[in-house]
């Protein structure tokens, strides 16, 4: 397939964006959602993922507002990969404003208020819900997204917040013969099972989390070798290691969302 990368800074990119798109084309978006993560996925014919919002209500529905056309405020599926308020927070207003038709987390649940109020707003509407765990697979229009992590015994014993930081959900988006591996905030624990478990495959792009970690994130790197790394979230923010320190990182591009601000990938079929 081919695979082609592009950093937006204009609002009005996105309006010319849908006329010239490739019919077949699975475009994703990392958004550039501050200190947390949100990531936008389209199908060939319009379906939406939308994982994770960051951490600002207003700051998610003007992404979204950006990246989508006006007249259609239907997301299909939201994955919540972990619940913490980095993650979680601007899902929120998310549920108030868009037409969400399911959403789908790992099961671990929060004692916060921004989870109690998430546990609300989804009773009150006609949502689907999902478990998600590692094997299950979304098929979309022209690509399919696969759960790596977590399996089921990673939710049992939760007790740390590196615990639960391993039960974040990862997934591996395929299209048109490319991979894309969206790591959550998952640890150098969570990583190596992963590894040892056969589920990492070499793709295309990987995208890392800043509060992973260096660790991690190199784990990451051997096992999936990405020819390109976006790493979203604010390292500084987090107080992380940004990706330029990455050791033995070779020929790997690296792309950060604080600093190019929201990344548009396409994949399309040659």
């Amino acid at each position: 397939g081919r695979l082609a990368l592009a950093t937006l800074f204009l609002a009005t990119a996105a309006t010319w964006w849908y006329a010239l798109a490739p019919a077949e084309a699975v475009t994703v978006h990392f958004f550039d959602a501050g200190a947390g993560e949100a990531t936008l996925v389209e199908s060939a014919s319009g379906q939406r993922v939308l994982i994770d919002g960051g951490p600002s209500g207003p700051v998610a529905t003007r992404l979204l507002s950006d990246a989508l056309p006006p007249w259609d405020r239907t997301i299909d599926l939201v994955v919540l990969t972990n619940p913490k308020p980095q993650n979680l927070s601007g899902l929120l207003e998310v549920l108030r404003r868009y037409d969400v038709r399911a959403v789908a987390e790992s099961g671990l649940t929060a004692d916060t208020p921004e989870y109690t109020e998430w546990q609300r707003l989804l009773d009150g509407r006609a949502v689907a819900r999902h478990t998600l765990r590692q094997g299950m697979r979304i098929d979309l229009d022209g690509a399919a997204i696969s759960v790596l992590h977590p399996a089921e015994p990673w939710l049992h014993n939760v007790r740390t917040g590196v615990d639960r930081a391993d039960t974040s959900v990862v997934l591996e988006l395929e299209a048109h013969g490319q991979r894309v591996v969206l790591a959550s905030d998952v640890r150098a624990r969570a990583v190596l099972a992963m590894r040892d478990r056969g589920v990492l495959r070499p793709g295309t792009v990987l995208r890392a989390p800043a509060s992973s970690g260096v660790t991690p994130l190199t784990l990451l790197g051997e096992a999936v070798q990405p020819a390109v790394v976006v790493q979203s979230g604010s390292a500084l923010e987090l107080g992380r290691t940004p990706i330029p320190a990455l050791p033995d990182a070779g020929d790997m591009r690296a792309l950060r969302t604080d600093l190019d601000g929201t990344i548009r990938l396409t994949i399309a079929r040659d």
